[in-house]
């Protein structure tokens, strides 16, 4: 179990429930989860577009609005560290962080 709890940890997970709670809420509407995978996919790879532009973008593929801002308002986090990733925390967008090691 220990060596679940840190695995979990390195990834960035404050516990296992945490990640099953990200999980559920992805899988609880259709398209939720194709929605997370464009928001994600654009703050780890668009460095090209301003706020502006992006947040257009998602409004324009689907996005709602509340979700379109919070990602924005995560860009720069996002941008910062390649190692972080999207994630639900509470029904709101978040950045974990992968840990490299123990220290």
């Amino acid at each position: 179990m220990n060596n679940q709890v840190n695995m979990l940890q390195k990834q960035g997970w404050k516990s296992l429930a945490e990640k099953e709670a990200h999980e559920a809420f992805l899988d609880c509407r259709p398209g939720r989860r194709k929605e997370f995978e464009l928001v994600a996919d654009q703050l780890a790879n668009n460095e090209t577009c301003d706020d502006e532009e992006l947040k257009e973008f998602f409004l324009e593929n689907g996005v709602d609005e509340s979700t379109a801002a919070q990602a924005i308002g995560l860009r720069s986090k996002f941008l910062e560290n390649p190692l972080s990733e999207l994630c639900y925390r509470e029904g709101k967008l978040a950045v974990r962080y992968h840990r490299l090691s123990d220290s």
